[in-house]
């Protein structure tokens, strides 16, 4: 005989069950995911095994009820109010654009700032790391509305622009007793830093595929470093890890179009030129070794060699006449097998990429296959 659904979980047992599992992992990433009607969880509200957290769409709704009285009720308290900072995580779980919550974090964060200048400032780091922290498990937990949030990104750029980055940046010019966001990371650096965004960055581009707004972040926050040090410094950031960290990333998602315009964001702002031309030459040797004929690898290879990025010298012309040898050893014959479906294969794309090049760019091929 079938065992009855267990009842559905009332709004102030599932807010205090959602609460509960943050405040025990609020200085960890969490992984939350909503079940599926079929998996109910056995005692009706959620399961959880470790940091991962398994959500039923009914109980995330009824702890959003539960917290948006609360913190309605506590926000007249001001910006102090503990109960209403810790009904916003269960409010921007559900509804990751509602713009008071976001706000209420901020005016928060501000008020304890300027505590902190005349008191020590644990509290203040302490809610700005576990505050990151939940938003990072936000972003890059499989919730596809919430990773792809222009609320929760531009919330984490101002986070970042003015609560951690003049932390890093800025040391000179800080109080003595002025600590990293994470005070169990005293020495953060900027490449380490930038390092963990990128993470967070690539981890909710394959949570939600061609996340524009993610992508738009990098090129921000990438824009704020780069604006605050000189060019000599701008080697600090070690581009060539991160250039390598993204076009590996890419490689393995190779329809994902706003991945792609970052990494040709990134190249246009990489001082050297051979670190340029390496990353589009082992782009283009992968695309033809494994037949690749998505649209984002040949849009990305077209405009980088088009525009000049990888110079117009010999290293340019280098890579173009990969393509064209490419094209006339195949001699016209196609193999990838996409036109037999009606798709473009990689053949076309390479044919089309040389002549687009030929005809838009500054790089000039020597000659191309015969149509």
């Amino acid at each position: 005989m079938d065992q009855p659904a267990p009842a559905a979980a009332s709004p102030g047992r599932a807010y205090k069950a959602l609460t509960t599992f943050f405040d025990e992992h609020e200085n960890e990433v969490l992984n939350i995911e909503i079940l599926p009607p079929a998996f109910p969880p056995p005692d009706g509200i959620c399961m959880q095994e470790g940091l991962n957290l398994g959500v039923p769409k009914e109980t995330l709704v009824a702890a959003f009820i539960e917290a948006r009285q609360i913190f309605s009720e506590n926000i007249k308290q001001g910006p102090h109010s503990i109960e209403a900072y810790k009904a916003t995580r269960p409010i921007l779980l559900l509804d990751p654009e509602h713009l008071t919550a976001a706000n209420f974090l901020k005016r928060r964060l501000e008020h304890l700032q300027s505590r902190s200048q005349s008191q020590p400032q644990t509290i203040y780091h302490h809610t700005l790391h576990t505050h990151l922290t939940f938003q990072t498990t936000i972003l890059t937990s499989p919730l596809h509305r919430q990773t792809k949030s222009p609320t929760l990104w531009h919330h984490r750029f101002w986070l970042v622009k003015h609560h951690i980055l003049p932390n890093i940046l800025l040391p000179n010019h800080l109080p003595p007793n002025r600590l990293p966001p994470n005070p169990s990371s005293p020495g953060l650096d900027v490449q380490e830093f930038l390092q963990s965004e990128l993470n967070v960055i690539c981890k909710s581009g394959e949570r939600h595929p061609k996340n524009y707004y993610a992508f738009q972040y990098a090129r921000r926050l990438f824009n704020l470093v780069l604006a605050q040090r000189s060019v000599d410094e701008v080697e600090v950031v070690h581009m060539k890890e991160v250039l390598q960290m993204m076009r590996s990333w890419c490689s393995r998602h190779p329809s994902d179009i706003s991945g792609f315009s970052f990494l040709a964001w990134l190249l246009h702002h990489t001082k050297n030129v051979e670190d340029r031309r390496r990353v589009v030459d082992r782009v283009v040797g992968y695309a033809l070794s494994v037949g690749l004929a998505n649209e984002s690898v040949w849009w990305f290879v077209r405009t980088v060699l088009a525009d000049g990025t990888v110079g117009e010298g010999e290293g340019g012309k280098e890579i173009l006449g990969v393509l064209v040898g490419w094209l006339r050893e195949r001699g016209g014959k196609s193999h990838g097998g996409g036109e037999e479906r009606g798709e473009i294969g990689v053949e076309e794309r390479v044919r089309q990429t040389v002549e687009w090049v030929g005809r838009y760019g500054i790089l000039q091929p020597s000659s191309t296959a015969d149509s």
